[in-house]
Formats: C-alpha cells, sequence, structure tokens
C-alpha cells in the first residue's frame, strides 16, 4: 500500500510499514482504532500535470517567478511550491551607501492547443551599489533579457506514469556590466513521474511515507542543451576575448520538499546543482549550485521569507560568482 499523492487522504504509517499483503489487509480493517485513514485538511486534489489554460482568466495568465525556465508551472499545480521566487531588497548605510537587487522573471501564458502553451517573457538580473565619492558598483551577473518559453506535456509512449515535458526557449540577455549581448536557444527535457509503488517521483510532489509529518518531496531532474551566439562581445577587451559563440550540454538535478499541514508554518527548501559541459565556446564547463529555504508567509506561498546561497558560473552569463541572500520574495 502506498500514500497517492493525488488523493485527500492518507494511510497511516502503521499500515505501510506492514510487510505482506495479508498483513496490510488484516491489521487495516481488523483495526480502525490503530489504523485510520486520516482526511488530509485544507489540501486540494492534485492535478494531473499538464499546461491546458484555455479556461483560465487573464490574470492568471500572468505569472512571476525567479528564472525564466519555471515560467512554464501553472499555480495550479502543487509543483508549484519548488518554482523560483522574486526578489527585491533595499540596503544602506550611515555612510551613504546604497544598494538595490532586483531578481525575476514577469510573463504571460497563452494557450498552443495540444496541451501546449508559449510564455513571452521579461527577465532581470540587477544588483547596484552606490557610495558617496566612489563610482557605482554594478554586479558581473548583470542581466536584463527578453524571450519566448515553448512548452508542452506529452504522454510517454511507454507508460501511463510519466509525461515527457519538453521546453524550447530562445533568448536575447543584455549583460548591463560589460554590455555584451546573447542570443541564445534553450531546450530542455524533464520526465514528469508518479509510479504508485515508489517513494518518491521525478518532478511531481508525493508524500514522504518515512517522514512522520505532513511532507511533500520530489526529485528535480532534467537534461537541457544551451547553444548561443554573442551578437556584442562587450566593452572591455578582457572579457571579450573569452565571450565566445558556445553550446552545451548537461543536466539540473536536486531535491524539493514543502510541509503542508496548515496547523503549522509553511516551509519550503529546494536545493538543485546545474551542470553543462562545454561542447564549443570559451567555459568547458558551467556548474552552478543554488539552495532556498522559504519560510511561506500564506497559504498559497506566493509570498515568503526566503534565505538562499549561490554558488558557481552563471548558465546565463557564464560568469562565476558566489552570493548568498535572505529577504522577501514572491511568485504568481
Amino acid at each position: 500500500m502506498k500514500n497517492d499523492p493525488n488523493a485527500s487522504y492518507r494511510l497511516t504509517g502503521a499500515v505501510l510499514g506492514d510487510g505482506t499483503a495479508a498483513a496490510q489487509i488484516a491489521d487495516y480493517f481488523g483495526n480502525n482504532a490503530r489504523n485510520p485513514i486520516i482526511c488530509v485538511e485544507g489540501r486540494d486534489v492534485q492535478p494531473v500535470p499538464k499546461a491546458d489554460i484555455t479556461d483560465v482568466s487573464a490574470l492568471d495568465r500572468l505569472r512571476m517567478r525567479g528564472i525564466s525556465d519555471d515560467l512554464y508551472i501553472d499555480r495550479q499545480q502543487q509543483e508549484f511550491d519548488a518554482a523560483s521566487k522574486a526578489s527585491i531588497s533595499l540596503g544602506g548605510s550611515a555612510l551613504n551607501s546604497y544598494s538595490t537587487k532586483v531578481v525575476g522573471a514577469f510573463g504571460y501564458a497563452f494557450d498552443a492547443g495540444l496541451n501546449g502553451q508559449i510564455v513571452p517573457y521579461f527577465a532581470l538580473n540587477q544588483s547596484i551599489t552606490d557610495a558617496a565619492g566612489k563610482p557605482r558598483v554594478i554586479d558581473p551577473t548583470n542581466f536584463v533579457a527578453v524571450g519566448v518559453l515553448a512548452n508542452n506535456f506529452f504522454d510517454d509512449p511507454w507508460t501511463t506514469d510519466v509525461k515527457d515535458v519538453v521546453t524550447v526557449k530562445p533568448q536575447y540577455l543584455l549583460n548591463t556590466a560589460d554590455q555584451s549581448e546573447i542570443a541564445s536557444l534553450r531546450a530542455i527535457y524533464a520526465p514528469w513521474t508518479y509510479f504508485a509503488d515508489a517513494p518518491i517521483s521525478l518532478n511531481r510532489y508525493q508524500y514522504m511515507p518515512f517522514i512522520p509529518i505532513d511532507v511533500l518531496g520530489t526529485v528535480l531532474f532534467d537534461l537541457r542543451t544551451d547553444i548561443g551566439t554573442y551578437t556584442n562581445k562587450g566593452n572591455t577587451a578582457k572579457i571579450a576575448a573569452m565571450n565566445q559563440d558556445f553550446s552545451r550540454a548537461g543536466f539540473r538535478v536536486g531535491y524539493s520538499m514543502t510541509t503542508t499541514n496548515p496547523n503549522l508554518p509553511s516551509f519550503t527548501l529546494t536545493v538543485a546543482e546545474t551542470y553543462l559541459y562545454g561542447l564549443t565556446g570559451f567555459d568547458r564547463t558551467i556548474d552552478v549550485f543554488q539552495a532556498d529555504f522559504t519560510w511561506n508567509l500564506d497559504k498559497k506561498k506566493y509570498l515568503g521569507l526566503t534565505a538562499s546561497y549561490k554558488h558557481g558560473r552563471d548558465e546565463d552569463t557564464a560568469v562565476a560568482a558566489t552570493s548568498w541572500a535572505l529577504g522577501l520574495t514572491a511568485k504568481y
């Protein structure tokens, strides 16, 4: 017996722990006091993954995330909990030093038919520091970008337990630190799985039977490739020499978990590593690690207080950096 993430109830650990089918049946029907079925209060049934948005309002088509890769996930899907969050932070000191950081991706989803969608978007990552008597400091990872995310959920030809999710994303990016410009194309394949006998799925949340409290978890995994050309290599000779056209292939792997008990504080933890091997171009590897821990401030998990850490070479700009942040975040 396994807990189904789409059900509005949970089997208790005692039933799940019995070894044989006969023991499970006898224990379940013979001892209701010890092994009740527990209703999951306040949790909606998880919809089957899809991209059909024909029946949603104009407001529901608006999307705000931390990175553009996550704009394909609909808010009605439980996996929205693992999506990245936009953030803004302001800082200052008595020495007339001020800093501003804004990170986010903003899109509008259009239905493309046949379980597909198209999301034009605008994305930015801007971190600027001004200090009295000193030149403005612009972070080397700063950029603004526009693009279109096209996505589809395909039925797997071999099994109904898997959705083959394919994303294609052409993008134009301007690095606002060195003024370099990149035209790129990213393709991502992510299997969304749910196997009833498996303790955890790929890219789909399900209840963790080995955790005593109500926690949804999933393994994050996708295969990806990036192809790009520099339409402008920038205004700094040293950096321009490294800004070469590129092709890269690799994967993203990680883990996400979120608490669901409506009577307790809600937390979400997402940890992921992205690794790409440079087939062509100056950088032979793109390897970035990111971890985000969020205290969710509302039931729908739109707002939160997030502690984040990022280390490695950024996939969009290929600039190496290490950063951490603590602040108010939002997604929609």
